[in-house]
């Protein structure tokens, strides 16, 4: 099991016996969601630091891949897709955002993509997806 915390960081708990066994730094927010890959191999986090963080957790414990999205001021949920090769995530898009868009006519965020990263193997996309916001 895991869990995001308001200290920046991801822990990770032995749920039957209530006892944390890692605890991944490297946020500089808060860590709003994680997911577990389908395979177990890659452990996902997002956070209000606008970043989304893939953990190897094969023994190693080690970030494997940073990505910064380039919209939103807050990446509120990570999802992996079920045979995980894509990592979805969902952005609370901030007033600056949503006006800069408005200003330009733009269309829907970019999307920002690990493109089989070697070090991420089996890990292809990271998808922004944008949520509006609640009122």
């Amino acid at each position: 099991m895991s869990s995001g915390s308001s200290d920046d960081t991801v822990r990770v708990w032995d749920a039957p016996r209530g006892a944390e066994l890692h605890t991944l730094t490297g946020h500089t927010h808060y860590v709003e969601s994680v997911a577990w890959s389908p395979d177990g191999a890659y452990l996902a986090s997002g956070s209000s630091d606008r970043t989304v963080r893939l953990w190897d957790v094969r023994g190693y414990w080690a970030l494997a891949r940073t990505v910064t999205v380039s919209v939103g001021s807050s990446v509120r949920t990570v999802a992996f897709s079920p045979d995980g090769a894509q990592l979805a995530t969902g952005l609370v898009p901030s007033k600056q955002d949503d006006e800069e868009r408005s200003e330009k006519s733009l269309g829907p965020p970019p999307v920002d993509c690990l493109d089989g990263d070697a070090r991420c193997p089996g890990v292809s996309e990271v998808l922004a997806v944008e949520r509006p916001m609640c009122a």
